[in-house]
């Protein structure tokens, strides 16, 4: 088995055109040789596709010069940002899946017997790779641009990635040098890797949302190092459903805003050493985003919850039908104003610049002596004190869950649903007693949908309010008296349902809490295993420079 080495390394989509221009561009701008491949890899699996619901993928890759190299591959899935990637890699002879080879490889155990004699090829990948070095600041950038053809038989896919690889030196000179990619060529975090790619159309698999996925810390991990792999994680869950979210699929804009909460809770989370002269502005450009996805949300639910269900019931109803209508209407233009925002110059230099700072942002370096320690401070020690503190605070406020009002049950959700992100980053960190990790989660889970559904109803009497205020201002209109009739009844019945569906959402929320608060604590009486532990070595200061002016979004079409 090898583990590939800990280089900075980012991976970015280009658009069909983009491959070219970048190759043009890296060859006048830079005096050096780049060197090309062609690559063609094979995959198996057995027909009902045991490696892929394993996580895995195995491939044999031929490098255009006789020699086949067999990788399996785990995670078979990818993010734009590449940490450890654990793969078993050998070179054969055969043109076949080789378990025999001169290395002695321990194989993960699904690869027993039974699945070895049932693998066959099921996809293949064709890859023009071209490799430039690039040497700027001290530093040495491999820069690789890949024409991707994926090809199942059935369906095809050809696609364009550019990896950009740390070989030496500072990680500011790799985000200066990213941040010229972008001058010449868009760049968006690539999400998905050939594997799976090939995998989604081997199912014949439309894109779909891209969910939370368990984030893999380890015991010994500093604080810092954990906070980088949680972040790039819920970037990549925001950067996932973004094509998606733009073609108008409602879940993925559902969880491209979980992507966003989550990685605010991150930020909360280790807010102790986050300190920088950059954080507020993160904040401030993630709020922007959040609150453009925030409309088309609400109104999702408002339409999907409330009116379609009413509708369904009072199917003569003219009045729910119009709202119907004109709901369904906003929810179109919140969309678009979503995709728009997707697409412009802002929305990728956030995501650009997240990654960045991630990696080297100032608080990297802050040598305030409590940010210093927090930073180099074991992980596992950290999620226990940081679980039980906000565990301690859901307890106590939840006691009066009946006699808060609105913007307390709000602040209170906020809590819970901050401990349940929080729960689920670290639940890794903490093997064993599974039973308790479900029941945590499960009671967060219950609790925070219940208050989100009370929270709901709060946003939706806004909605509710629009109604009531739009009728009228047609006065002496026979056509308009009866529609605005309608809609008044049609308001009555909404403010009706969600008045009855209030209570019984509290009911609800109270029975969560229950739940909540007799779960046991998973991380309670936690001994990590003995380490040793090398001293934390702090690197020379980094400082990453700002992005380059922001150039101007295209106009929009009408």
């Amino acid at each position: 088995m090898s583990v590939e080495p800990n280089e900075l390394r980012m991976k970015f989509e280009l658009a069909h055109d983009a491959a070219t221009r970048l190759r043009d561009q890296l060859e006048k701008g830079h005096k050096h040789a780049a060197h090309s491949d062609t690559l063609t890899s094979v995959y198996y699996d057995t027909d009902d596709l045991t490696l892929y619901e394993a996580g895995l993928s195995l491939r044999l890759r031929n490098n255009g010069n006789g020699h086949h190299v067999q990788l399996v591959e785990f995670p078979n899935g990818a993010t734009h940002y590449a940490a450890d990637q654990v793969e078993w890699e050998e070179t054969i002879a055969s043109e076949r899946p080789d378990f025999v080879g001169p290395n002695g490889h321990a194989y993960p155990a699904i690869l027993n017997e039974k699945v070895r004699n049932a693998l066959k090829p099921v996809f293949k990948s064709r890859v023009k790779r071209t490799s430039h070095v690039i040497h700027r600041g001290g530093a040495e950038i491999e820069v690789t641009i890949d024409d991707n053809k994926v090809d199942t038989g059935e369906h095809s896919n050809a696609f364009s990635e550019v990896e950009v690889a740390l070989k030496r030196g500072e990680p500011s000179e790799l985000f200066q040098f990213v941040w010229a990619l972008d001058e010449t060529v868009p760049l968006r975090l690539a999400v998905e890797a050939e594997g799976a790619r090939g995998y989604r159309l081997l199912q014949n698999k439309p894109e779909d949302a891209v969910k939370t996925v368990s984030i893999p810390l380890h015991v010994g991990m500093t604080s810092a190092d954990a906070f980088r792999v949680i972040a790039h994680s819920c970037l990549h869950q925001v950067a996932g459903n973004e094509r998606t979210m733009c073609a108008g699929n409602a879940a993925a804009l559902h969880q491209m805003r979980v992507g966003f909460r989550r990685l605010r809770t991150a930020l909360s989370v280790f807010s102790g050493f986050l300190i920088d002269s950059q954080i507020a502005t993160i904040k401030s450009e993630i709020r922007w985003m959040t609150g453009i996805l925030a409309p088309a949300r609400d109104l999702d639910v408002f339409l999907t919850e409330v009116v379609l269900p009413l509708r369904r019931e009072y199917r003569e109803e003219s009045g729910l039908q119009s709202l119907y209508r004109s709901y369904s209407a906003q929810r179109a233009k919140a969309y678009e104003s979503a995709r728009q925002a997707a697409n412009s110059v802002r929305f990728r230099a956030l995501m650009l610049e997240l990654a960045a700072w991630i990696e080297t942002g100032p608080w990297t370096m802050n040598q305030n002596e409590p940010a210093r320690l927090a930073r180099g401070r074991p992980i596992e020690s950290f999620a226990v004190e940081e679980l039980t503190r906000r565990r301690r605070k859901v307890k106590k406020e939840g006691k009066r869950l009946t006699e808060l009002n609105p913007a307390e049950r709000h602040a209170l959700r906020i809590r819970v649903k901050k401990l349940r992100y929080a729960a689920e980053f670290f639940s890794k960190l903490f093997p064993g007693k599974k039973q308790r990790k479900r029941e945590l989660l499960a009671s967060l889970k219950k609790l925070q949908d219940a208050l989100g559904d009370v929270n709901d109803v709060a946003v939706q009497a806004g909605l509710r309010g629009e109604i009531i205020s739009n009728i009228g201002g047609a006065k002496g209109r026979r056509t308009a008296a009866a529609r605005n009739q309608h809609r008044a009844f049609a308001a009555g019945l909404i403010i009706g349902h969600q008045k009855a569906r209030l209570e019984s959402l509290l009911n609800s929320a109270e029975d969560a809490y229950a739940d909540f608060k007799d779960a046991k604590a998973f991380w309670k009486g936690f001994e990590p295993p003995m380490l040793h532990v090398q001293p934390v070595q702090l690197p020379p200061a980094v400082i990453l420079p700002p992005p380059p002016p922001e150039k101007s979004d295209p106009p929009q079409a009408a």
